[in-house]
């Protein structure tokens, strides 16, 4: 279960639908929800649920699919016959939640465990690693944990259209002394983000983000397509640039010799690479 720590809030009052007529997709018993329960919002029906109603195909999708309509931390019970009502939601605050066994790091994304069964668990988080499956942030450091210390990121509560939630970055083929490196920005829902952003692109030596800039730039440098060159900090290497409105950039290198590096873009704080890049000539 979710215990609250260190930050008080109020709690809103969120309706919920007469149990009596939900099942459990693990074990198709008749639901309540409980104190501390982790809750999602349903879109279509205008109300709480738990967690572990939430299944579609696998676990990473189910994750996604959680996080992307998670609403916080239930603060009342409701018992498993009851009529539709109300119970409290705490959307704000640090929470001591369960979690697989497993070494946390300041910073740590989490999301929903999975049960035994094809479901996710009520109020068990286990690292994510993407902010698309993540239901908060841990913070503190533990080893072999059990429980730990989480942030709440309720996403239902957000605007999600203006915020990235991850980064893609996709080399395309060798085409004579040319390759295009793709940008596409997604937002906290996974779709393509409506909005034009400041991204930071460079050409590593390797999958290392840290090693900038390249040993061997693209001796005819970088150009971009789709999106605004705002400035340069590496010759031929890494360079700032404003995306199209839909979250866009494209970015060309040219090479006349051999040559090789790894593209990565950062964008808010998300970070994404290519597949390595490898002129042939």
């Amino acid at each position: 279960m979710a215990t609250q720590r260190y930050k008080a809030h109020d709690a809103k009052r969120l309706p919920t639908p007469a149990y009596s007529a939900v099942q459990d997709v693990v074990d198709n018993s008749i639901l309540g929800i409980r104190s501390g329960d982790l809750v999602e919002w349903n879109r279509s029906g205008n109300y709480i649920r738990p967690a572990n109603m939430t299944w579609d195909t696998d676990k990473a999708t189910s994750q996604i699919a959680f996080a992307k309509n998670f609403v916080g931390v239930c603060y009342e019970a409701q018992l498993r016959d009851a009529p539709a009502g109300y119970l409290a939601v705490l959307t704000e605050g640090v929470f001591e939640i369960d979690c697989a066994s497993a070494t946390y790091e300041v910073g740590d994304r989490v999301g929903l465990a999975k049960q035994s069964g094809n479901g996710l668990e009520r109020a068990t988080v286990e690292k994510v690693e993407s902010d698309e499956k993540s239901i908060g942030v841990v913070v503190e450091y533990k080893t072999s944990a059990t429980t730990i210390l989480v942030q709440i990121q309720p996403k239902v509560l957000l605007d999600q259209t203006d915020a990235v939630g991850s980064v893609s970055v996709t080399t395309g083929a060798e085409d004579g002394d040319e390759i295009d490196f793709t940008i596409q920005l997604k937002d906290r829902n996974g779709n393509d983000l409506k909005a034009q952003k400041v991204v930071h692109f460079w050409l590593a030596e390797d999958a290392d983000p840290d090693g900038v800039p390249a040993g061997t730039a693209p001796d005819m440098g970088l150009t971009v397509g789709t999106g605004t060159q705002l400035g340069i900090f590496t010759a031929d290497a890494e360079l700032l640039v404003l995306t199209d409105v839909n979250g866009t950039a494209v970015i060309t290198a040219e090479e006349s010799a051999a040559n090789q590096f790894v593209p990565h873009a950062v964008c808010e704080g998300q970070h994404g690479q290519g597949d390595e890049t490898v002129f042939t000539m």
